[in-house]
């Protein structure tokens, strides 16, 4: 009888051990995602501000040749890119937790699990793929993030699958130390880790071929139709339908004028 209670004390102290190991773990993840969010909070708090009514001319930067609409924000550049020389870019989506810099390291490694600044956190940093160019000059340009369950980052982007969430969120802009983007968003579908969509097409049959798949896979109907002009932009992030799998959202990139310069730089 006194060997039997001693195992069952003993099978308890072992279940007590592992529930707070595992609670101890999940408390662990929990911080690391407060941490994030704080921290891209803070970011946006510090660097960017809204524009619309009332907002000062000079903070207005317009969308097409008769004004009226304006991009949602502006960003300080200069104080933001002196805190990480890596930013080249800050990504916006209004309405969505999509409100965040875009960085590039020398590999696809670094800013997969760090903030910004360095630290390690599972919730890392929004970054453009190590070959592209950091002026958004190549036809595709690749931005990965993690898809958080949270929705930050870009947790958000499997919302994509459901032609309601684009109707809700058709468009992105993209603001750089020179020039600010809109980004006309025109498929978003589920794709192998390596396949034709990471890759940065030079001929013009390439690119044709990857804009075909793109909007004949498509979660959504766009209606956007590419000019000649166009680059594209892939926002990346992971899926789960199958091994590697990851899910894409492409945009077209439309420059916008009055983009960068003083506008950029109007935030204290």
């Amino acid at each position: 009888m006194k060997k039997r209670k001693l195992l069952r004390t003993a099978f308890f102290l072992i279940f007590l051990g592992i529930m707070l190991f595992a609670a101890w773990k999940l408390y662990g993840i929990w911080q690391e995602y407060r941490e994030g969010i704080k921290t891209y909070d803070d970011l946006a708090d510090r660097y960017t501000k809204p524009v619309g009514p009332g907002a000062a001319e000079d903070q207005m930067p317009a969308i097409g040749e008769g004004g009226g609409k304006t991009i949602p924000i502006s960003v300080s550049f200069d104080a933001l890119m002196a805190e990480c020389p890596d930013v080249v870019a800050w990504l916006y989506c209004e309405g969505t937790p999509i409100n965040y810099p875009i960085v590039q390291g020398e590999d696809n490694e670094y800013y997969m699990y760090r903030l910004m600044d360095g630290k390690y956190n599972k919730s890392g940093t929004l970054f453009m793929d190590c070959r592209n160019q950091a002026d958004f000059s190549d036809w595709n340009t690749i931005i990965y993030g993690h898809n958080m369950k949270n929705g930050s980052m870009f947790g958000t982007l499997l919302k994509y699958q459901d032609p309601k969430y684009y109707e809700e969120h058709p468009v992105m802009y993209l603001l750089t130390p020179e020039k600010h983007y809109e980004i006309k968003l025109v498929s978003a579908y589920v794709t192998p880790a390596d396949s034709e969509t990471y890759t940065i097409p030079e001929t013009q049959a390439e690119k044709e071929a990857m804009l075909l798949k793109a909007y004949r896979t498509s979660s959504f109907i766009s209606g956007v139709q590419p000019l000649r002009e166009d680059r594209m932009i892939t926002l990346s992030t992971c899926a789960y339908d199958f091994q590697d799998a990851r899910y894409v959202v492409l945009g077209l990139l439309r420059e916008l004028p009055n983009g960068g310069g003083s506008a950029a730089e109007t935030v204290e």
